[in-house]
């Protein structure tokens, strides 16, 4: 009997979810031949792939060291939000950074 409540509960939840569209988002300037899209709209959330420092259609990074590259990376995250719906950075609902040195 319970396995049969939880079976029915996960499919309640799984199934709207799975039914939703989905909108590959790809600004103009997007790098091509990548093997992921840049953000995706699922219902009302937007999932953004890792950005970087990089010069928006380019695969270059910026020249201005690590604060530089910070700050392109967080417009690069400006940008695909704008670009795929509208939104800003005050939308966010979680931002996760990963800094290495690279060398």
């Amino acid at each position: 009997m319970k396995a049969s409540a939880l079976l029915a509960l996960g499919l309640a939840i799984a199934l709207p979810v799975a039914a939703q569209q989905r909108q590959v988002i790809s600004p103009p300037g997007t790098a091509v031949g990548l093997p992921f899209s840049p953000a995706v709209r699922v219902g009302n959330m937007v999932y953004l792939s890792g950005q970087i420092g990089n010069r928006p259609g380019t695969r270059e990074l910026a020249d201005t060291g690590i604060t530089g590259q910070t700050r392109q990376a967080l417009e690069n995250v400006k940008a695909l939000l704008a670009a795929g719906s509208g939104l800003a950075l005050g939308a966010r609902v979680e931002i996760e950074c990963l800094a290495t040195a690279a060398g």
